[in-house]
């Protein structure tokens, strides 16, 4: 708050020892950060700076929940690449849950879903992009389908003739998901 920079100026002052910084420093705070500041580890009231610094980092939080709303709420911008849209994904994921501990499993279902819904819809319709199952795959088929559009779209628009191409068979077919 305001009275950080005058608290620091009196510990200097006054030479105060850790704890009673710590101590002086408790004593202004009220609401959340007092109770936040009651749940930090010992560990982290071991110096004045890494009790502001464990503080800091779980007031913080404000920002981790709207990092986590903008990543679900992530979509794919119009003229956005597949591969912008995935690096500006991960990057939302990482300020969101970077602390949460899970395993790539969950992190990569978390992500799969996010991409599979934000994904523009001229991708999604793509059989490849609405039948890949897992996160990479996922990815690997948005970019590949963007790949053929955009070739597709530069054909028609030099006139040239477009022969699909042919499609390969999967050993291990499966139906697209319905739309919820």
């Amino acid at each position: 708050g305001d009275w950080l920079p005058s608290l620091k100026r009196a510990a200097v002052w006054n030479a105060w020892t850790t704890e009673e910084r710590l101590i002086q420093f408790a004593g202004h705070l009220t609401g959340r950060a007092l109770q936040e500041y009651n749940l930090l580890k010992p560990a982290e009231k071991e110096s004045f700076s890494n009790a502001m610094e464990a503080l800091r980092s779980r007031l913080d939080l404000g920002n981790l929940a709207l990092s986590a709303e903008d990543f679900r709420h992530a979509a794919q911008k119009d003229h956005e690449s597949v591969s912008d849209f995935v690096r500006r994904l991960e990057r939302t994921f990482q300020r969101a849950y970077s602390r949460d501990p899970m395993s790539n499993e969950t992190r990569d279902t978390l992500l799969y879903c996010q991409l599979q819904e934000g994904l523009r819809y001229d991708l999604m319709k793509g059989p490849a992009v609405s039948g890949a199952t897992k996160y990479q795959e996922l990815y690997i088929a948005a970019r590949n389908e963007e790949r053929r559009l955009h070739e597709l779209q530069r054909r028609q628009q030099y006139n040239k003739p477009v022969r699909p191409k042919p499609q390969l068979k999967e050993h291990n077919e499966t139906t697209p998901a319905a739309d919820s």
